[in-house]
Order: C-alpha cells, then sequence, then structure tokens
C-alpha cells in the first residue's frame, strides 16, 4: 500500500534538489539566497545593523570632538581651508 503523505525529504532528496537549483540559477544565486536566510534566521543581520549604526554614531562623535578642539577635517588633502594642497 502506497502512503497517502510522504515522509519529510532526507538526505539525498534534498541534495538532488540543492543540485537542481545550482543547475538552474547557478552557484553565486543559489550561495546568496542559502546565506541570505541563514544569516537572516539566526539574527546576525540586525546584530551587523547595529554595530554599523553604533560605529557610526561613533565616527560622528569623533568628528565633533575634531571640530570643537579647532582641528578641522581637510579631507586628507594636507592643507587648510586658506591655501590649496601642494
Amino acid at each position: 500500500m502506497v502512503p497517502l503523505f510522504p515522509g519529510v525529504p532526507g538526505g539525498p532528496e534534498l541534495l538532488v534538489v540543492l543540485l537542481l537549483a545550482v543547475a538552474l540559477f547557478g552557484v553565486p544565486v543559489v550561495v546568496a539566497v542559502l546565506g541570505w536566510r541563514h544569516l537572516r534566521g539566526s539574527g546576525r543581520v540586525d546584530e551587523l545593523e547595529a554595530r554599523v549604526r553604533e560605529l557610526e554614531s561613533e565616527l560622528e562623535d569623533v568628528d565633533d570632538e575634531r571640530t570643537e578642539h579647532g582641528r578641522p577635517d581637510d579631507g586628507g588633502g594636507g592643507g587648510t581651508d586658506d591655501e590649496p594642497p601642494r
């Protein structure tokens, strides 16, 4: 007798599905989708976004301190605002 509802696919079936996905979409797309799902599921994306916001605020604080102490941000040009870079 054939079961009405088949069981959950195991290792070989999932391997076949993964190989078909790679054949249809290519390795970079499949890796990107699986990686994104893994990061989203583990909460790493939210942690990384929070860390980026934290670093941006620290960078703004450092920039504010530089302007308070009379050291303008010259953009690495080597000169001040009054004279052109050499």
